[in-house]
């Protein structure tokens, strides 16, 4: 085997064994769900559209935990305290939207409070 070869064996050898020891350590892998800051603004904006296409009659008081993932667009997973609008009752509300930018859209697939 000639030197240039087997240098490029080692070279492919070392990226695939690093590329394997940075996964182990928790990277984050491309298309995976991330976890974002709570107290994102970008998040907070994009929370109170999706709330609001829901008609729910509450208010947010605190994020709790929010992932972000891309697919066609940004899609959250949000967990939240939230005041019944008018009441000091206050639930634990989860929420799972899809926001596409470029559409001006956000889908929200599943919202509950309890």
């Amino acid at each position: 085997m000639s030197c240039l070869k087997i240098i490029t064996l080692f070279l492919f050898l070392a990226a695939v064994i690093a590329s394997s020891i940075a996964n182990q350590k928790g990277k984050h892998r491309v298309g995976a769900p991330e976890q974002i800051n709570p107290n994102d603004a970008n998040l907070k904006i994009s929370l109170a559209k999706a709330i609001s296409s829901q008609n729910a009659g509450v208010v947010v008081v605190k994020i709790t935990k929010a992932t972000r993932q891309v697919v066609a667009g940004f899609k959250y997973v949000v967990e939240f305290v939230a005041k019944v609008a008018g009441t000091n009752k206050q639930k634990v509300c989860r929420t799972v939207y899809i926001e596409q930018a470029w559409l001006k859209k956000t889908s929200v697939k599943n919202f509950s409070c309890k």
